[in-house]
């Protein structure tokens, strides 16, 4: 077995943990004496939460070569700040920049020093490093146009109000949006980036280059857990489902929940177009696969935690109950549907006034459902479509001909 193919072991390893660890044992077995190998085994064991396996494979690593110490740090250090754990994270990454003898490796591990003081909030801390970083090692900074940016949306965070008086009592101090893939999220982005700046599409980029964006002193937060369990935002929004999170008190809460059968339709519309024009949305480019030549194949291969996703991003175990209660729990939800009513209402309780609404483009692709795949697809979303329904009937109970 060749290295280049341990070198592919290793960056599978998020997508396929086990099929490293066989790959890492096999090249371990023809060169015992490689320290590569025994990291790249450590890594896969320690994804797959096999931590005292990993521990054994790491330490044989740095036994085998010194070298290895930072490497072994910044791994673990990952992996702390991967499940969430960034103090411990911290103390990892300034052992393995200590350790390290590599001034690019360096230079890379202070930056991910820069971000997790970041994400807990230490900001000076963060542009601190910052500075010592750019003096020591600009040269490999250079070229790091997203990372200046980040630092400079960290100073104007630091001059930024933590917290924004909301609703009628001042009872909330943040607004944070569950967001269901096609259920309109666009459009609500929309609504609230227009409230600081007319130019959605650099609201948006800066969001997509580093999950957070300033904008007149109001702070701004895109699809990053650790920066929205944080609280420090205005407006906050991402796919991440409800037991994913620890949304702050005080944080005004809501989503918006669609037609289940058009949901679905919705988004296999924009897979495929998303595909057969070679857009590369890194939110649709994992389903590519599921696509297949027709839309029964797609309904085979979609994940059930996507196909059900009203269900998902409130109930990992996919219980309807539990959604149900959680979605009721929210300071507010709202129908597609009905989406103008939805808004006001939503404008109503947070006190805040809402520019005019935009909807945001549909997909133009046409497809067609013959009546099989249909039938197909109402029976693969009937528990979705209960849980609609009652909602439905909830919220619009006073008035039986919206039902």
């Amino acid at each position: 077995m060749k290295e280049n193919q341990l070198l592919s072991a290793y960056h599978n390893i998020p997508k396929n943990p086990q099929k490293s660890i066989h790959i890492s044992k096999e090249f371990i077995k023809n060169n015992p004496s490689s320290s590569e190998g025994f990291f790249v085994l450590g890594s896969a064991f320690q994804r797959v939460g096999k931590l005292q396996e990993s521990n054994r494979a790491f330490q044989k690593a740095v036994l085998l070569n010194q070298v290895a110490t930072s490497l072994v740090l910044n791994e673990r250090a990952d992996f702390l700040a991967y499940t969430g754990q960034t103090n411990l994270a911290i103390e990892l990454y300034k052992q393995a920049i200590q350790s390290s003898e590599n001034d690019r490796l360096s230079a890379d591990l202070s930056v991910k020093l820069i971000y997790s003081y970041s994400w807990i909030n230490a900001l000076d801390e963060a542009i601190q490093i910052y500075e010592e970083t750019k003096k020591i090692y600009n040269k490999y900074l250079r070229n790091n146009g997203r990372l200046h940016r980040y630092i400079e949306e960290q100073r104007k965070c630091i001059g930024s109000p933590k917290s924004y008086d909301l609703g009628k009592s001042d009872e909330f101090e943040r607004v944070y949006f569950y967001h269901i893939p096609k259920t309109g999220g666009t459009s609500i982005f929309n609504l609230f980036f227009k409230i600081n700046d007319p130019d959605l599409s650099s609201i948006h980029n800066a969001l997509v280059d580093r999950n957070l964006h300033v904008i007149n002193d109001k702070i701004y937060v895109g699809w990053h857990p650790l920066l929205i369990n944080r609280g420090d935002f205005f407006f906050a929004y991402s796919h991440s489902p409800f037991h994913a999170l620890s949304v702050p008190a005080k944080t005004f809460t809501f989503t918006c929940l669609r037609n289940p059968i058009r949901r679905v339709i919705s988004h296999y519309k924009m897979i495929r177009y998303d595909y057969e024009n070679k857009i590369g949305h890194p939110g649709n480019i994992p389903y590519y696969s599921c696509l297949g030549t027709s839309f029964k194949d797609f309904l085979s291969r979609f994940p059930k935690h996507m196909l059900l996703n009203q269900i998902y991003m409130f109930s990992k175990s996919m219980s309807n109950q539990e959604a149900l209660d959680n979605i009721m729990n929210l300071s507010h939800f709202m129908f597609l549907e009905e989406f103008n009513s939805g808004i006001l209402e939503l404008e109503k309780k947070l006190n805040l006034t809402l520019p005019d609404i935009i909807h945001a483009r549909k997909a133009p692709n046409k497809i067609r459902i013959d009546a099989d795949d249909m039938d197909i697809l109402k029976s693969l979303l009937e528990p979705e479509i209960k849980l609609y329904n009652q909602r439905w009937n909830v919220k619009y109970s006073t008035d039986p001909s919206n039902a």
